[in-house]
């Protein structure tokens, strides 16, 4: 693991200065997956079947993770189903799924919670 601090100077990971209020060896980069860019061949009979039902689709976003700091408190989970105006639109998956693109955007996938004292 590279410590948030160490990364390259031209890497811009917090745009928004979400990260500016956290301990800086609490903040960790999550990777993928090393296969998380390759290719997954679908067959056509399948990718068919499945871009019929993209008028009526879901986008839930689940993710368990396992950290190292703080302690006690090493795993966390994370659950959101997309509001569908925060959905990516069903021509645009479509899209990805037939190969004419190679990304679709979705929105507010991560809610900010913010208090004040």
């Amino acid at each position: 693991m590279i410590p948030f601090n160490q990364l390259h100077d031209d890497l811009n990971l917090d745009p928004n200065g979400y990260l500016h209020a956290y301990n800086i060896n609490d903040i960790q980069l999550i990777c993928c997956q090393t296969d998380a860019n390759t290719l997954w061949l679908v067959p056509d009979v399948v990718q068919r079947r499945f871009i019929l039902c993209l008028k009526d689709m879901k986008v839930k976003f689940y993710w368990v993770l396992k950290r190292d700091r703080p302690k006690d408190k090493e795993v966390v989970k994370y659950e959101r189903t997309l509001d569908p105006v925060d959905c990516p639109k069903p021509w645009e998956v479509k899209y990805v799924l037939n190969g004419s693109t190679n990304s679709f955007r979705a929105y507010n996938i991560i809610s900010y919670i913010y208090s004040c004292d």
